[in-house]
């Protein structure tokens, strides 16, 4: 994923740099934190990572398929989509840190 300018000019910043797939990214409401769904453990799961740079923390660790984070207006609990075994769908609701 990279930052760029909403207008196109300027730079590019690339912020992850792994193999992995990083998809759905989202600010937090404070605009400190970038959230994401990334592969990168081997299944799709939620992570976050600091705006200003900084190693991505993963947020969800029940299931095997964590995906679509969104922040609530708070910041503290983020709702996202979860697979069941049996491949239905249902939302759930983390801590917004992974703890």
């Amino acid at each position: 994923m990279y930052f760029i300018n909403a207008d196109g000019s300027g730079p590019r910043r690339r912020v992850t740099t792994s193999s992995s797939i990083d998809t759905e990214p989202r600010f937090s409401p404070d605009a400190q934190w970038l959230y994401f769904t990334s592969d990168r453990g081997g299944s799709p799961q939620v992570y976050r990572m600091p705006v200003a740079g900084g190693e991505p923390q993963r947020v969800t660790f029940e299931g095997s398929y964590n995906v679509t984070p969104r922040l609530s207006p708070d910041g503290k609990s983020s709702p996202m989509s979860r697979a069941t075994p049996d491949a239905s769908r249902w939302r759930s609701s983390t801590s917004a840190t992974g703890r």
